[in-house]
């Protein structure tokens, strides 16, 4: 199958009172103009195998809401252009969605561009309790169809994502709202751990990812990775003459709701002016963005 300069959406899949999966094989999705998601999946099950190819696409090339898609075969997203009408990501997951890999994969991310996420961003509110740290990530957005078996073994079973020159404002190879979904990695102890870069071997991050900072385009592999704002570092300085005084910092963490409520006091003079300097951080401590009131 060929979509090609369709706009709005190349393909919409969305339940029906449909109990069989949907299958996509072999198709070319290419210069599709979509803010919807050039395919739109909506509480769908639908199935990738064969070889797929997303390129040149302007807005998410695939959308995920609410619903579990497989991959199985060759599927290659290149030169897709990810910051249409607010959405970033070539692959967009949210409401809970989860991608479901299947062996043989090879998953091929290159030279996409987008805000914030440029190949993956996941958009799923924040969890506590009982799926923080839980073997087998029951809701984590990537699964394998062998649920038991951990991600540090999935690359063994013929599973490659492959990221290379990819670029983003924040998180060019994933932006997620979080990652305590997604923290168990293998089955002895240490069992958990959030730096997926390190422990998701199956992902192939290439040196050629970058950040763009102030104009320019940093290869910095510690925010290849990114989530949303976790916590907020908070600064105060006093001014005197036009001079930096003494400083006071507190770093607020922020709640699953996104609640980084929290007072500063600082003493201050009749006349003396006070700075303020606040950095939203992610949940390896690296600057991100996101909405603050003060």
């Amino acid at each position: 199958c060929l979509f090609v300069y369709k706009q709005y959406y190349g393909l919409q899949v969305e339940n029906a009172k449909r109990v069989e999966q949907s299958v996509i094989s072999n198709c070319i999705f290419t210069e599709n103009l979509s803010s919807r998601g050039v395919i739109f999946i909506n509480l769908q099950q639908v199935h990738f195998s064969g070889i797929n190819h997303f390129g040149a696409n302007t807005g998410p090339s695939i959308r995920v809401i609410g619903t579990l898609i497989s991959m199985q075969g060759t599927l290659r997203f290149w030169n897709n252009r990810n910051s249409h009408e607010g959405l970033s990501g070539t692959v967009y997951v949210a409401s809970f969605g989860q991608i479901l890999l299947v062996p043989p994969l090879s998953v091929e991310f290159i030279n996409n561009t987008g805000i914030e996420g440029a190949a993956i961003v996941v958009k799923s509110p924040r969890i506590s309790g009982g799926f923080v740290e839980n073997i087998y990530n029951p809701v984590c957005f990537l699964q394998f169809n062998d649920t038991t078996l951990p991600p540090v073994d999935w690359k063994s079973r013929n599973v490659t994502m492959i990221f290379e020159g990819n670029v983003a404002s924040i998180g060019p190879v994933l932006y997620i709202s979080s990652l305590d979904a997604c923290s168990w990695f293998k089955n002895f102890a240490p069992y958990f751990n959030l730096n997926i870069a390190e422990t998701w071997t199956f992902m192939d991050l290439r040196r050629s990812n970058y950040v763009l900072q102030r104009g320019d385009a940093i290869d910095d592999p510690g925010r290849y990775i990114q989530t949303e704002i976790h916590s907020v570092k908070v600064e105060a300085f006093h001014m005197t003459n036009g001079l930096v005084g003494n400083s006071t910092l507190t770093v607020v963490e922020c709640n699953e709701n996104a609640n980084c409520s929290s007072e500063l006091y600082v003493n201050v003079h009749p006349g003396q002016r006070l700075s303020l300097s606040l950095t939203a951080l992610d949940q390896y401590g690296h600057s991100t963005s996101g909405f603050l009131r003060i």
